[in-house]
């Protein structure tokens, strides 16, 4: 479940996660520390960050989540697609396959041969920071890689690569703020699903800070929370988000509510073709008498 609270901000919302990660200027050290956290889990390194680009997917709330392009210098072309989805999203993979399939598209040239395509391909690593289990009982970090199938199991190909981060699994774990990922992923969660601001976050856990002075991206995050916070240009584009939030979730209830009715009408009107009593599909579907009634001297609607 997504909480909210008026008077203070998630660090998991739209607006926010684009205010803070807005350019490489404000935000390079901490796309940094998060990339480079995230692929320690699994041995990976990436080289110096040298643009940061929010991408606009603040029209679809409940749909889509904010994606930040990241790319970086390495010993061949890395793009980090960093995506924050707050509600469940069943097709989260295909979109990072589908995002990256454009990465590679834009490296090829006319007339290369597939020796050259191959090598011009770049690197592409999706981080995914999900406020929700995309798979049950499972870890922290959930990579997702080309693999063989087959023993001797290893990487086919290495230019695509997706890392989940289940951010509730923090819960499951014991505390390590050691780490600089469960550092970056308590923060997280912490501030979103108890409606705290990161400051108050770090009040909890002196430790934070502790990680904070020696992470320059971690802190240049939290200071980027503060701004954001602070500034009302930004809170109103937090309010405006809100309202569209609850104004979609409306139209969906509604949505769905409209699809229940009609589902309890039409198993009435075959009730009422069967000569089943209408107090007993007034039982078995909770319509009222009136109605039950209309469909019974109008059985074809008229």
């Amino acid at each position: 479940m997504t909480y909210f609270y008026a008077d203070v901000v998630s660090p998991l919302a739209d607006p926010v996660i684009t205010a803070i990660f807005a350019n490489v200027e404000v935000s390079g050290k901490a796309a940094d520390s998060l990339i480079r956290n995230t692929l320690a889990t699994d041995g990976e390194t990436i080289g110096k960050i040298l643009k940061v680009t929010p991408q606009d997917t603040n029209s679809a709330p409940l749909v889509r989540g904010c994606r930040i392009d990241v790319d970086a210098e390495y010993t061949k072309k890395v793009e980090a697609l960093i995506e924050v989805q707050v509600n469940p999203d069943p097709t989260i993979l295909q979109r990072n396959l589908f995002g990256a399939s454009y990465k590679f598209v834009n490296t090829s040239r006319k007339g290369d041969s597939h020796r050259e395509l191959a090598e011009n391909m770049p690197k592409v690593i999706s981080i995914n920071l999900l406020a929700y289990k995309i798979r049950p009982d499972s870890e922290l970090v959930q990579p997702v890689k080309i693999l063989y199938t087959k023993p001797p199991q290893e990487v086919a190909i290495s230019n695509f690569m997706v890392y989940n981060i289940q951010l509730p699994a923090v819960l499951d774990m014991p505390p390590n703020f050691e780490d600089g990922l469960y550092c970056w992923c308590y923060t997280l969660y912490t501030a979103h699903a108890q409606g705290k601001t990161i400051e108050e976050v770090l009040k909890m856990q002196p430790e934070l800070k502790t990680f904070a002075r020696a992470d320059e991206g971690y802190q240049q995050f939290c200071e980027r929370f503060d701004y954001f916070s602070a500034s009302p240009t930004e809170r109103k584009k937090y309010s405006d988000w809100q309202q569209s939030m609850m104004q979609y979730a409306g139209e969906m209830q509604g949505a769905r509510d409209e699809g229940r009715l009609e589902g309890r009408i039409l198993t009435a009107t075959k009730m009422l073709s069967k000569g089943v009593a209408v107090e007993d599909i007034i039982l078995y579907t909770d319509l009222s008498f009136d109605t039950i009634l209309s469909l019974k001297n109008n059985p074809n609607g008229a």
